[in-house]
């Protein structure tokens, strides 16, 4: 048999150096799923947040728009009688609850969220994101009329 000159198969350096590179694929890989994973969860996260405040600013619309009278004790609290029954909407950290006779509704809302009354509205002041007025039919209403 004769023999080629060079040689055949693989040196050891370039096997070591596949089985690097192959490493490195893959730890890049692991981390660039692990992210995708992690961003998916906040995602749904925010999702979840703005879900709970947009229902939370929906039930206190309806009570702002059908109220006879408001009143605001502090930036936390706001008094709302409709008809014959006194709505009471409270805010305690990163939760808002409404309380109307034995039903208490809880929602998550941003932290620093303030209740205020201007006139007709109601004021709902979210921090660095800025306001939100609701307004009240009656009053807003009598305003016009003026």
């Amino acid at each position: 048999m004769r023999r080629r000159n060079g040689h055949r198969g693989f040196w050891l350096i370039e096997l070591l150096m596949a089985i690097i590179l192959l490493a490195v694929f893959g730890l890049v890989a692991g981390r660039l799923f692990h992210t995708t994973v992690l961003l998916s969860y906040h995602e749904s996260d925010a999702q979840n947040a703005v879900a709970s405040f947009e229902s939370a600013m929906n039930a206190l619309r309806a009570d702002v728009w059908t109220a006879k009278s408001m009143d605001a004790d502090d930036l936390t609290t706001l008094g709302i009688t409709v008809s014959d029954r006194t709505i009471r909407w409270h805010v305690n950290g990163t939760e808002i609850s409404r309380s109307a006779g034995n039903v208490i509704d809880r929602w998550t809302v941003p932290e620093g969220l303030a209740l205020t009354i201007d006139g007709p509205s109601v004021v709902v002041e979210v921090p660095k994101r800025g306001q939100l007025r609701l307004n009240n039919q009656v009053r807003l209403v009598a305003r016009l009329m003026r």
